[in-house]
């Protein structure tokens, strides 16, 4: 077989992987985005009664009939899969508002737990209309069936990304100057100046 044959058949195999870990780091990259611009639009409907996004995530968790009795620190990162360091600050200004507070649990006076006070109870009635109304507008026009499978979809990515690296299959291999692991790739890919104006 003439040389140019052989290399025409490598490159032919190259070109799928690199259509495909283009694809990959288009979608997780419009991902990024969203979840930012999610954020972003969240604290501005949250603007009037004073607190932020990241606040309202935390004043939401505590306000569940799980969280009755509060919750530790580290208990909240996980659930919130959030930083320590950036949890810190936001519980730091809710405990300053006066919408938290920290109690010591009565079995190990070690274990603090952040809990809602009455004037936080109070906060999350308020803002409850306020994320309802959010939450319709930004799912305006998905059908129960889409918003179904939507919920399955980012399970399903949310249990791949917590697995710790290199779990399960080996990942395709990617060609030389390509991102390496897809997360990363999303982030970091030269090429995402160009996709953000890509709508």
């Amino acid at each position: 077989m003439p040389a140019g044959g052989r290399t025409g058949g490598k490159a032919g195999k190259a070109a799928p992987q690199l259509q495909d870990a283009e694809r990959d780091n288009r979608m997780l990259f419009r991902l990024f985005r969203t979840s930012n611009l999610m954020t972003r639009r969240n604290t501005v409907w949250l603007a009037r009664l004073g607190i932020t996004a990241e606040q309202c995530s935390v004043l939401s968790t505590l306000s569940r009939p799980q969280s009755a009795g509060g919750m530790t620190v580290n208990a909240l990162c996980e659930y919130l899969m959030v930083s320590r360091q950036g949890l810190n600050g936001v519980l730091q200004r809710l405990d300053r508002l006066g919408l938290t507070r920290r109690a010591t649990e009565a079995r190990d006076r070690r274990i603090k737990r952040v809990e809602l006070t009455p004037r936080g109870h109070t906060c999350v009635a308020r803002i409850m209309p306020l994320m309802s109304a959010f939450s319709a507008t930004a799912l305006r026009g998905f059908s129960d069936a889409e918003l179904q499978q939507f919920m399955r979809l980012t399970d399903r990515l949310r249990r791949n990304l917590m697995q710790p690296p290199g779990a399960g299959s080996a990942p395709p291999r990617r060609a030389a100057g390509t991102a390496t692991t897809r997360a990363g790739g999303a982030l970091r890919t030269a090429e995402a100046a160009d996709w953000a104006a890509d709508d």
